[in-house]
């Protein structure tokens, strides 16, 4: 019974490993979390008052380069849902309270070939 135990633990924890996607090139990566940034959403800040009022929208998610992990970084405003409407005078500057971003995708790329 021990001989077909081992094996059986042994394939399914296989599959739980999953492989890492490394993209072939940095465009490619961008590419890549530019389309998960858009499936997002956006949400509002309107600025100024009266007839100079502008509405603004910005998306909850964006993408950084790390160059020196040779990666894209996906961060999110979790803590703001799509469509929120905030006043620019009312909302924290990004890294603080509610527009604290959280990284929650990362797509690595190859080095370049010289």
């Amino acid at each position: 019974m021990k001989r077909l135990l081992l094996p059986l633990l042994a394939a399914l924890a296989l599959p739980a490993c999953t492989t890492e996607v490394v993209y072939e090139t940095r465009e490619l990566a961008w590419n890549e979390c530019r389309s998960w940034m858009k499936e997002g959403g956006e949400f509002y800040i309107r600025e100024e008052s009266g007839y100079d009022m502008v509405t603004r929208w910005l998306p909850r998610r964006f993408c950084l380069y790390d160059d020196d992990k040779m990666e894209m970084v996906g961060q999110e405003l979790i803590q703001i849902k799509e469509g929120d409407k905030f006043l620019s005078e009312n909302f924290p500057g990004i890294g603080k309270g509610i527009a604290t971003p959280v990284t929650q995708k990362t797509y690595k790329y190859q080095k370049p070939i010289p």
